[in-house]
């Protein structure tokens, strides 16, 4: 992988998606929710925390719509160790900025 990036792998339908993207844009995004919302910013925080030591971001969407009530994204490290964060579906703006990074 090449530094400074990040890969994002969708699951949905059983397939897989991979698409690799400049970490950096992606650390300023949330950062950008974190100041932004200072006091709602929970998840942005966590993200910012994972981030920068975060070399794949797995997005299974199978099993997130089959668990509704707990959506998860898989933040995993070159060592391969992975941060589980749970993002609930009412935090719309931060599935917002997610998803745009998927298309």
């Amino acid at each position: 992988m090449k530094a400074g990036t990040i890969v994002i792998e969708v699951i949905e339908n059983k397939k897989t998606q991979v698409k690799t993207l400049n970490k950096q844009c992606i650390i300023d995004s949330f950062n950008g929710i974190k100041n932004g919302f200072p006091h709602k910013n929970e998840i942005a925080e966590k993200l910012l925390e994972v981030l920068p030591d975060t070399e794949t971001i797995i997005i299974n969407r199978d099993r997130n719509d089959q668990h509704p009530e707990e959506p998860v994204i898989i933040c995993k490290d070159s060592k391969g160790m992975e941060k589980i964060i749970k993002i609930i579906n009412h935090h719309k703006i931060i599935w917002a900025i997610i998803n745009g990074y998927c298309e």
